[in-house]
């Protein structure tokens, strides 16, 4: 799981970064890197390895001053753990450092677009396509970097955090998510960003929560802007106080977090049943469920389908096909009961899963053809029997 930290303010931002980037070690990590801009220069340095790494090498390769920056722990998904495919990562022209959480799913096709249009890649990362993708939009279109991310996540398909820098307008950072966490840390003249508040709650508790499908420009000196990233619509930002401190996310004297979750335990549980179990009378009061007993209560269950109340010609019924995988679909003639049992579990897991709902479609070989190919490669009737009865259990229909 990869970790995100920025900061913009009066600051240095490195000593920020870098502690921020501790601090979300706990999520698994294998290399690290930061950018820092301090007016003039944009400055780079990321490696494999620790964040401790990525400290010892700053030091010799780059001058750890500025008060904006960026870092970032990577888990490889697309590429190797090595110093090339560390984040951030810089567009064709340098202007524009990006450090991203996430995966983009449809980075191929971009990709081998932004090369007929001259552009180059050094690693082997999505994260790489979307900031070339960001600034090839931003030039042929004469976007403001917000824009121009707006435009290109609404062409990407996957899931997101990013924050992405422009030494062109060097008093703001972008940053947007869709299915990975963010949090915008909101200071005095100063703002951080991280996947958590653990990097920025010693500096402040006042903390904005990005909602999937958000994209926050957060500028000096003027005010912070976060809007819907499909329709443009503005958002009035939420602010809320944390209620931690410091001591809560450090390791408190513990080696290690796992150790100090263990130790944790028994105030844990005091803490879950606080306000909630009357030891006097024996219950335990859960308001969330009393405010909303009646529906429960009242909850519409469905109805399962069968064969008089359906048909395949029924217009109205959603029709879903399935591909069961050929190897859960064959199973050995001279495999035991017990076995062949677990096997059809294993099938019907695997439907249920993606999605089948009321039957199969007729003349499909996910359908009523696989239904058939199997009966002839199962010897026992008996398993035919099981397998039915649990596909009957679901609501599928087999005519």
């Amino acid at each position: 799981m990869c970790g995100i930290v920025g900061y913009i303010g009066y600051r240095e931002a490195y000593p920020i970064v870098i502690k921020g980037l501790k601090r979300l070690e706990y999520r698994g990590y294998d290399s690290a890197g930061v950018m820092l801009y301090d007016g003039e220069n944009l400055k780079l340095c990321k490696t494999k390895g620790k964040v401790s790494d990525l400290e010892a090498k700053a030091v010799k390769e780059i001058t750890t001053s500025g008060s904006i920056g960026i870092g970032h722990t990577r888990w490889a998904t697309h590429g190797v753990p090595n110093d090339v495919n560390s984040h951030p990562h810089l567009s064709n022209s340098g202007n524009l450092a990006i450090i991203h959480n996430g995966i983009i799913e449809n980075y191929a096709p971009l990709k081998e677009e932004l090369i007929k249009r001259g552009y180059v890649f050094h690693s082997d990362t999505d994260s790489e396509v979307l900031v070339n993708l960001i600034e090839d939009i931003q030039i042929k279109e004469k976007l403001k970097l917000g824009k121009a991310i707006q435009v290109a996540l609404n062409q990407v398909v996957g899931a997101y955090a990013i924050a992405v820098f422009d030494r062109n307008n060097p008093e703001e950072i972008v940053a947007a998510r869709l299915g990975s966490p963010l949090a915008i840390g909101v200071g005095e003249g100063e703002y951080f960003i991280a996947s958590d508040a653990s990097p920025f709650i010693e500096y402040t508790s006042n903390a904005i929560y990005l909602e999937d499908g958000e994209i926050a420009n957060i500028r000096l000196h003027k005010p912070m802007k976060i809007r819907k990233i499909k329709d443009d619509t503005l958002v009035d930002p939420y602010i809320q106080e944390l209620q931690m401190n410091l001591e809560q996310i450090e390791k408190g004297g513990y080696d290690h977090f796992m150790l100090k979750e263990i130790y944790e335990q028994p105030n844990v549980i005091k803490d879950t049943y606080r306000g909630r179990l009357h030891s006097n009378e024996g219950i335990i009061q859960m308001a969330g469920v009393e405010d909303h007993l009646e529906k429960f209560l009242h909850a519409d269950k469905g109805k399962k389908s069968n064969k008089t109340s359906q048909n395949c010609d029924s217009s109205d019924s959603k029709q879903k096909t399935v591909e069961i995988p050929a190897n859960l679909a064959k199973h050995p003639k001279n495999a035991n009961l017990s076995d062949l049992e677990h096997r059809v579990s294993r099938i019907t897991g695997e439907i249920m899963r993606n999605g089948l709902s009321d039957r199969f479609k007729q003349g499909s070989e996910s359908g009523m053809d696989m239904i058939k190919r199997i009966k002839t490669e199962i010897t026992s009737e008996d398993i035919v029997e099981i397998w039915e009865s649990k596909l009957q259990e679901m609501g599928v229909v087999i005519e």
